[in-house]
């Protein structure tokens, strides 16, 4: 726990450490739904690793196929990146291998992510995720962002 978290707190940040991932941090930021200090459930607002960012789109923007995702990443060797399209049930449905660039510091990407659309008729709450995994698939870093998506 970073800082927040207790019970009568609105907001939280909770760093994840993974030791398989070589103590690889991801920084959660947490706020209680509707703010409610009173028990209130907890939902993530934010998910941040160092040396990776998304760029667009961006939180809340309307998306239709392929979504066109720009960014940076840190260039590490023996780690694969991919960028995820989940639907509202938490479904993958839009998936995309970003190529790693030689050298050192982080590197920009702008990629184009089709995805097949599991609802029809209106858009809908979907979340687009960056993630960083080691050769073994354990993740070692992510960011996402909340987008609205419309049917294919």
């Amino acid at each position: 726990m970073v800082s927040g978290g207790g019970t009568r707190d609105a907001r939280a940040v909770v760093l994840v450490k993974n030791p398989s991932a070589g103590h690889a941090a991801i920084q959660l930021s947490l706020s209680r739904l509707e703010l409610n200090t009173n028990g209130g459930i907890w939902e993530v607002t934010d998910v941040a690793t160092d040396g990776m960012a998304l760029t667009l789109p961006q939180s809340g923007q309307q998306l239709t196929s392929p979504v066109q995702v720009t960014g940076s990443q840190a260039a590490l060797a023996g780690q694969l990146t991919s960028i995820t399209i989940f639907d509202h049930d938490r479904t993958a449905i839009g998936q995309a291998t970003l190529t790693q660039a030689s050298g050192a510091g982080n590197a920009p990407f702008a990629i184009h992510v089709p995805y097949a659309a599991s609802f029809q008729g209106r858009t809908q709450e979907e979340i687009i995720v960056l993630y960083r995994s080691t050769g073994s698939h354990v993740i070692a870093g992510a960011v996402m962002v909340k987008v609205l998506l419309n049917p294919s």
